[in-house]
């Protein structure tokens, strides 16, 4: 008894210290001999294995599933770094084919979190343990602890999104001022170090003229189509931000040749949109700086701003 619950208070430690489902099916697998059987099998819901988020579930989500996943598989014949089954299989076959066909004996107990199901845990043998109705303990740890790693899982992801938010312009999705601060200098740096930088200053022409003539609706699908451009035409380790109302930002490295030449020429091709009523202008200002050079990201984006400006100045010159 002494050593039962030593291994259970083990057990149920590294549950709540699980960081996902992976960290959870090692922890079963490397305990499972607590169950006092030669092989122990996890089989979890295929909407609960699948989405964190309840809101995806199937409509009864107190019933099992159509599929179930062994997600861990506990057996004394496996060696330690076996690998994790993650078979999927039909909720009326109980377990894999190969599995229920060689086992002569089961013992299948449900899992639930509340009123919703987990999935079950099934044992080839009947134990001291279960005779003594101690393994109702360690089921209560494993579906908290199940239930713990979706609910980390879920925060992850809702912080992902959050953190995306935060550093993403909203109608472009690129990068705003809170991303340049977290990513620009980082990636100015990167660049350099591979041989040199490159930073494009890019300013849309007549978007006053746009907003008044078209309405500032169109005026939003022109800046979501220069921002689609902007992709479309740079690499996807380049930096892209909206630096402003009309004004974008481009940090790329120096060896991607004819930035400013491929920006044009999509905004050409764009030309002919249906969606668009309106004409697309860009005025760019470039500096290269190639490794060595001292000048700071700050500096090239001063640099890179007034050569955009004196660039626009003379195309309106010019009419």
């Amino acid at each position: 008894m002494k050593n039962f619950y030593t291994l259970q208070d083990q057990m149920a430690e590294q549950l709540f210290d699980a960081n996902g489902l992976e960290d959870l099916m090692d922890i079963v697998e490397k305990n499972h001999r607590i169950f006092g059987c030669d092989n122990v099998y996890l089989c979890i819901n295929d909407y609960y294995f699948d989405n964190y988020d309840k809101k995806q579930w199937q409509h009864d989500s107190e019933t099992f599933g159509q599929e179930m996943i062994l997600a861990a598989c506990g057996r004394n014949d496996l060696s330690a770094d076996a690998k994790h089954m993650y078979a999927r299989f039909p909720t009326a076959n109980l377990l894999p084919d190969p599995l229920i066909r060689s086992e002569r004996f089961l013992m299948f107990y449900p899992l639930h979190y509340n009123t919703y199901s987990i999935g079950y845990l099934v044992l080839n043998g009947i134990s001291e343990a279960s005779k003594l109705n101690l393994h109702e303990s360690i089921l209560s740890f494993l579906e908290i602890g199940i239930e713990n790693v979706r609910k980390k899982c879920l925060l992850r992801q809702l912080n992902d999104v959050l953190d995306n938010l935060y550093v993403r312009d909203g109608l472009t999705q690129l990068y705003n001022r809170f991303g340049f601060e977290r990513y620009a200098h980082t990636r100015f740096d990167a660049f350099m170090q591979s041989g040199g930088a490159q930073v494009l200053f890019v300013d849309m022409d007549d978007m006053k003229h746009i907003n008044d003539q078209f309405g500032h609706e169109i005026g939003d699908c022109a800046i979501r189509t220069t921002a689609d451009i902007l992709r479309e035409a740079c690499r996807p380790d380049d930096f892209l931000m909206r630096y402003g109302g009309d004004e974008f930002l481009i940090i790329a490295p120096l060896d991607e040749d004819g930035l400013e030449d491929a920006l044009q020429r999509a905004v050409g091709d764009r030309q002919a949109d249906p969606q668009l009523p309106c004409r697309l202008k860009l005025s760019i200002g470039v500096i290269r700086v190639e490794r060595g050079d001292t000048r700071s990201l700050d500096e090239c984006v001063l640099a890179a701003d007034s050569l955009m400006y004196e660039n626009k100045k003379r195309r309106k010159e010019r009419g």
